[in-house]
């Protein structure tokens, strides 16, 4: 029987700074007269890194997944949304802040998230392509190693052109009203706040497959549910 558990968030609050130090939010600013920078992972390259082929065949279903996704913890260890895709979710190594799988078909958690954002990583031509495919009102589905999933419903979306492409501390330029944004602000929208989900990876353009970044964010239906 399924029985539901009423999801929990803590309200504990890291962001990054300069050479990659954990600071309280009071240490950051925003503005151009700021020494603080955010750090922003970059999640893309120009090629496949492991020269992996894609993978084909039909989706699991959500139970099927579940089980598959079980790890024995309770950290989210898979993604799912229906009739796109399945993948699996994997830890950033400790202090290793620009870790990015290169499997295909794995999103990499972002552990400098606040406690109650989930990010999840991707490159553009691995897992990340997808995210292309997600549309507002899609529902998403963490799983986690015990078998419990939660459900979070896509309610925006982001694209931001990088000013310097290469750089995970560049301004970015907002492609739907023009804002420029620095790396502080883009981290706060993001990776600050509320229960949400952000996922991200990199828009290619004009042969440069770091020319921008997407962001992809699902708000949390406030129950978790487990078999």
């Amino acid at each position: 029987m399924r029985r539901s558990i009423i999801f929990k968030v803590s309200l504990s609050i890291i962001v990054i700074l300069s050479g990659l130090t954990v600071k309280p939010p009071s240490d950051v600013r925003a503005d151009a007269n700021s020494n603080n920078v955010v750090f922003l992972p970059l999640v893309s390259n120009t090629h496949n890194p492991a020269n992996i082929p894609e993978t084909g065949g039909s989706l699991p279903t959500l139970d099927q997944f579940i089980q598959q996704s079980y790890t024995g913890n309770i950290q989210w260890s898979g993604v799912y949304v229906a009739n796109k895709f399945a993948f699996k979710i994997i830890q950033q190594p400790e202090n290793l802040f620009e870790f990015i799988s290169s499997v295909e078909n794995e999103v990499t958690q972002f552990m400098l998230a606040v406690p109650q954002v989930v990010g999840l990583l991707a490159h553009n031509h691995l897992a990340g392509k997808s995210f292309f495919d997600l549309e507002d009102g899609d529902l998403i589905y963490l799983i986690n190693g015990v078998g419990e999933f939660k459900e979070y419903r896509i309610s925006a979306s982001a694209s931001l052109q990088a000013i310097v492409p290469s750089s995970p501390t560049t301004m970015f330029k907002d492609l739907e009203n023009g804002e420029l944004l620095d790396a502080a602000q883009v981290f706060s929208r993001f990776y600050m706040g509320e229960p949400h989900l952000t996922l991200q990876t990199c828009i290619q353009k004009n042969g440069d497959a770091n020319w921008g970044r997407l962001f992809i964010v699902a708000h949390p239906i406030y129950t978790v549910y487990t078999d």
